[in-house]
């Protein structure tokens, strides 16, 4: 489930502008760098273990907190510490330095976002921003991401494979590959340009939003937990839809509730959904 937090994280081409960790005794530790023009008060969560120093990038003294760490958590709120900027101070990188776990920068007008090092990092929603690229390719623990409202053409989570749930959504993704995420319960990724999508590995999906894309071609397989596949506004024809539907699992516990929504693709009039519905599936937008 997702944590909700407030966080800034960005920067990759200004990450050489930045204060770096070795100006503040902390060259071993990881190290979060965010470039953001937000106006006004600005407010970061947070959790990690131990100290971590967050440098507001304004010339004010970099402060030292000691949030929570996300296995202490939960499904809480985590850690939130905040900072006002003049209003005349426009784009500033900020720097955190430390061993976090958690991070959020939702809705801070983020445009590059740069990890160095952060092994431990379990929890990243970078939602809401204007990021172009996101390199998480170091992020190993990485349980949760939620990157969806901004602008990437390409996403590689090939090396997350503790990966549960990820959210993508109105990106500019051409392609996507989840092969090497075999945990993942909760993917969406809707409202992108993929024209092909293979989620066939992933056995443990719980719920797949994969609609308004250009997807012709879906490769799934039979998803004993799934309760929710929306694949609306695709160009699947009658005869993909139907395979689709033949792949859903049989509800056979009474009050399951499952849905599948198929509506606005090519096929949708003449695909079968009595293939859903003899399994127990209510179906939508036929």
């Amino acid at each position: 489930m997702k944590h909700t937090i407030l966080i800034s994280t960005l920067i990759a081409l200004i990450c050489c502008g930045a204060q770096r960790p070795e100006q503040t005794g902390m060259s071993s530790l990881p190290t979060v760098e965010i470039t953001t023009d937000i106006a006004n008060e600005i407010e970061i969560g947070l959790a990690g273990r131990g100290e971590i120093v967050i440098d507001w990038g304004d010339g004010s003294e970099p402060v030292t907190v000691r949030p929570r760490d996300l296995d202490l958590l939960g499904d809480f709120i985590l850690d939130r510490f905040s900072h006002t900027y003049a209003p005349d101070y426009n784009i500033k990188t900020i720097v955190i330095t430390g061993d976090f776990t958690g991070l959020d920068i939702f809705g801070f007008q983020a445009t590059e976002l740069c990890l160095n090092g952060i092994t431990a990092l379990k929890y990243l929603d970078c939602t809401y921003n204007h990021l172009t690229s996101l390199d998480v390719s170091k992020n190993s623990a990485l349980t949760e991401l939620y990157c969806y409202e901004n602008r990437l053409t390409a996403l590689d989570v090939s090396g997350n494979p503790e990966l549960v749930e990820l959210n993508c959504s109105a990106n500019s993704l051409t392609e996507l590959d989840v092969s090497g995420n075999p945990a993942l319960t909760v993917l969406e990724c809707a409202v992108n340009a993929l024209t092909t999508l293979d989620v066939s590995k992933n056995i443990a999906l719980t719920e797949l939003s994969c609609n308004h894309n250009q997807i012709t071609s879906l490769g799934v397989s039979v998803f004993p937990e799934l309760t929710s596949l929306v694949c609306s506004g695709n160009k699947l024809d009658a005869h993909a839809i139907s395979a689709i539907l033949s792949k859903l699992p049989a509800i056979n516990e009474e009050g399951k509730y499952r849905e599948v929504w198929y509506d606005g693709n090519p096929g949708t009039a003449a695909a079968d959904a009595s293939i859903a519905a003899a399994k127990g599936w209510r179906v939508f937008g036929t």
